[in-house]
């Protein structure tokens, strides 16, 4: 190749060492590939996890505050909630416990009825997308695609309390983490359960409103029983999580260990097995120093070459794992952010140069003299 003619003679030798012992250079990337293949796995869990949360509290339920009802609102009262100072708007909310069945199936769940136009609760679809509250049949949890055997356009019967039936249609599935329920407006919950008022108010707040003022002076209201903080149940479940947190940092440490194990196995073979090469070069002249450049960079290049796979390999195991812990009630999705793919690679990298440094102090301990009697012997 007339290209590769012009190369400096080092960089010709570290990029045709690779290739010369092609199953040698396999054996490293494949070490390459689980030493990534551990780290990614439990740098991505972590990711995930964080993603979750934020999923449940920072994009599907928008309200900043729930007031429980000790009795149903008039309409008037309902008005008198929105217009308390710090609270940009209310909307009400009605939950009532079903068990949804479909032939010999059947799930136990809530239907939390909203507005037609709720701006208070976002229905993200399992595709991806965004969709709103239909006007006929019910929006269900994915879970319930799998459990009940169901899909969209499909009938359902809702068995309420005190034996009451009722019966409607599959208007589509909503992806959200945590639990799975149904979700229909208020007419229509009312219609399948009569009498049904609604037992919650969401209430979002003004940017920059005092919500200590804002919670006093709902909390005060007649009919409110309870007061829920949107943020502070967010802090509950980041500290619920914190344990799963300090298991997945665990594993992160001891991938890191097993990765710095199967890199060192891994470049300490490759330099025993070219022993006799690079003595050789040693005693053609190369220096000491250059030479641990050369065995550098070569090993860094079947390194960052094995990243490439490790990195495609570590996403889909990280998928495998997160999925052993789905159920209906949490459910994880693979949400790896693209610094920890680039700093999962730059970990590797720098574990395989920490490495191969015994070996290299080997390769610069080698007594020249008696190579050259060996090869003359």
């Amino acid at each position: 190749m007339p290209a590769a003619g012009r190369l400096p003679a080092g960089a010709w030798l570290v990029l045709r060492g690779p290739t010369r012992q092609f199953r040698r250079t396999l054996y490293t990337m494949a070490g390459v590939v689980l030493a990534l293949v551990l780290i990614l796995v439990s740098w991505g869990m972590l990711d995930s996890s964080q993603a979750t949360v934020s999923r449940q509290f920072d994009q599907i339920q928008r309200q900043d505050a729930e007031l429980a009802l000790g009795r149903p609102l008039a309409g008037s009262e309902l008005k008198a909630l929105a217009a308390t100072g710090g609270v940009r708007a209310a909307e009400p909310s009605a939950h009532v416990p079903v068990t949804i069945t479909a032939g010999d199936k059947g799930y136990s769940t809530t239907v939390v009825g909203l507005p037609a136009g709720t701006r208070m609760h976002r229905f993200l679809t399992p595709g991806g997308g965004e969709r709103a509250l239909p006007e006929h049949g019910a929006l269900v949890g994915a879970a319930l695609r799998g459990r009940l055997g169901v899909d969209v356009g499909d009938r359902i019967e809702l068995r309420l309390a005190g034996g009451r039936t009722a019966t409607t249609t599959i208007a589509g599935f909503v992806d959200e983490p945590l639990g799975t329920y149904a979700y229909a407006t208020l007419g229509q919950v009312a219609a399948w359960a009569p009498g049904t008022e609604p037992d919650t108010v969401l209430v979002t707040f003004d940017p920059g409103a005092d919500r200590a003022a804002v919670e006093h002076a709902l909390a005060a209201h007649p009919g409110v029983v309870a007061y829920t903080d949107a943020r502070a149940v967010k802090k509950t479940m980041d500290e619920y999580m914190n344990l799963f947190y300090v298991f997945v940092a665990i594993m992160l440490a001891f991938g890191g260990l097993l990765a710095f194990t199967v890199l060192f196995a891994t470049l300490s073979v490759n330099l025993a097995e070219r022993g006799t090469e690079l003595a050789t070069l040693r005693a053609a002249g190369v220096g000491r120093r250059r030479l641990g450049r050369l065995v550098t960079a070569e090993n860094l290049l079947v390194v960052a070459a094995g990243a490439i796979p490790g990195l495609v390999l570590g996403r889909l195991a990280t998928g495998a794992f997160l999925g052993a812990f789905n159920s209906d009630l949490m459910s994880f999705h693979t949400e790896i952010r693209p610094a920890t793919f680039a700093w999962s690679a730059l970990a590797v990298i720098a574990v395989a140069w920490l490495a191969q440094r015994p070996g290299l102090r080997g390769l610069a301990r080698m007594n020249l003299a008696t190579l050259v009697r060996e090869r003359a012997g």
